[in-house]
């Protein structure tokens, strides 16, 4: 089963960005992470809980 990591890394990123906000500046980034997280689950490899908080996420005041 072949899987175009292209067309899923968009889908994704433009899902979550449809919901939630994403810094401009962290787009980037984001769009890679997503990319290298569907290649290494294609891979098999096991997919690692990402240091750091969500992208855009804010902490409540």
């Amino acid at each position: 089963m072949s899987v175009d990591f292209l067309d899923e890394t968009a889908d994704i990123v433009c899902a979550y960005v449809g919901n939630n906000h994403v810094a401009l500046d962290q787009l980037p980034k984001f769009i890679a992470d997503v990319h290298r997280g569907i290649a290494a689950a294609a891979a098999g490899q096991p997919l690692r809980a990402a240091s750091q908080q969500v992208v855009g996420a804010r902490s409540p005041q």
